[in-house]
């Protein structure tokens, strides 16, 4: 099996190399538009939310977090209570800003090894901005529809937070936290935050490039066009590979229910590209990726027959959501991203000015 592998994977390199060589300017072309991408949207959108997770995680907010979420977190998800956090900023700020919040919970022992794993499965998720941005309002033209998925996706992802909780065998934990304890400096934790943040924004980046010039070499090979007699057959294929290029292909003109239901299963899975980006995060941790492969495939699957419930419980509802004709695209929620990113900065600022008001405060015994 091993040799098969290795096999395969030669194969897929030396496809690779004459296709390079073949097609030089598809390439260059493909790579342009990847980091014309990275530059416009992925880094202004996650670079602001892998500082802030950072800083959440090193100065004890978790368990701020935690403190508040801490009686939901057992009985649902069989995980401690600063498992909340890296909920809360999974599902507010995008892949995979989850994966590496719960890499630093379980770097700094906020939780145990097999709580990690198992968060993973649920809290790497799709953000709020792209899918009331990119998949609502551009795709479908509806800001109505945007929020439609965004609860599928947020129903997905507990849902599978929930079936993970029979895995394993963690013994009950309090459903309260102990103080914050920061445990570096706030000049420490910042300056942790910026390098590590760069350097998981530039992981992400390379494998949007990447990922970018596969599925031009895949358009060019003529593989898409056997797919493109099955409803959104096309979408799939590309969204598997990378969620952006699969939402773009969608046809919610000619098969709405079908592309519906696609774009939950692409917005939970998050792509092969988002995979790879989440093994860069988790590479030295010593945290096994299977389970986040396993739940992401779960969510997807999950958040699909949520959609696909709805579509049969609501059908009209549905329907009333979609604008006619001349207002796709004209919908003026084009500054939702660039307002998540600005929000998120913007509690940084606040959450900098606590500790700086407040952090710095110790208590000392008085000597007997």
């Amino acid at each position: 099996m091993k040799g098969f592998g290795w096999l395969t994977a030669c194969l897929l390199v030396l496809l690779l190399g004459a296709a390079l060589v073949s097609q030089p300017q598809e390439a260059a072309q493909a790579a342009i538009m990847g980091l014309r991408l990275c530059g416009g949207v992925i880094i202004p959108a996650l670079f602001p939310f892998f500082v802030l997770s950072s800083m959440i995680v090193s100065l004890g907010l978790a368990e701020v977090v935690g403190n508040v979420l801490a009686p939901l977190m057992w009985p649902l998800f069989r995980v401690g209570p600063a498992g909340a956090g890296a909920l809360t900023l999974g599902l507010i700020g995008g892949y995979p800003v989850g994966a590496r919040t719960v890499c630093q919970l379980y770097e700094q022992g906020q939780c145990s090894k097999e709580e990690a794993e198992r968060l993973l499965a649920f809290c790497n998720n799709c953000g709020p901005a792209f899918i009331l941005g990119a998949a609502g309002a551009g795709v479908f033209g509806s800001p109505q529809i945007g929020v439609l998925l965004l609860a599928g996706h947020a129903l997905g992802a507990g849902t599978v937070g929930v079936l993970f909780r029979f895995l394993g065998n963690v013994q009950p934990v309090s459903t309260t936290v102990s103080s914050p304890v920061q445990s570096v400096s706030l000049t420490g934790a910042f300056t942790q935050a910026v390098k590590g943040a760069l350097h998981s924004t530039l992981n992400v980046c390379s494998y949007v490039v990447l990922f970018s010039v596969f599925i031009r070499f895949m358009e060019l090979s003529g593989l898409f066009m056997l797919l493109q007699d099955i409803p959104n057959g096309v979408a799939l294929a590309a969204g598997i590979l990378e969620i952006s290029s699969g939402m773009g292909a969608l046809e919610p003109g000619i098969h709405l229910g079908s592309s519906l239901v696609t774009a939950a299963f692409l917005l939970a899975f998050g792509g092969l590209s988002v995979q790879c980006q989440t093994l860069a995060i988790l590479e030295g941790s010593g945290l096994n990726p299977r389970l986040e492969l396993l739940g992401k495939l779960l969510h997807g699957i999950v958040s699909a027959l949520w959609m696909w419930g709805l579509l049969h419980l609501f059908p009209q509802a549905v329907e009333t959501m979609l604008p006619t004709a001349e207002a796709v695209g004209q919908t003026g929620w084009s500054w939702l991203p660039m307002a998540v990113t600005a929000g998120a900065w913007g509690i940084f600022l606040l959450i900098f000015l606590y500790f700086l008001r407040f952090g710095g405060r110790k208590k000392h015994k008085k000597p007997v």
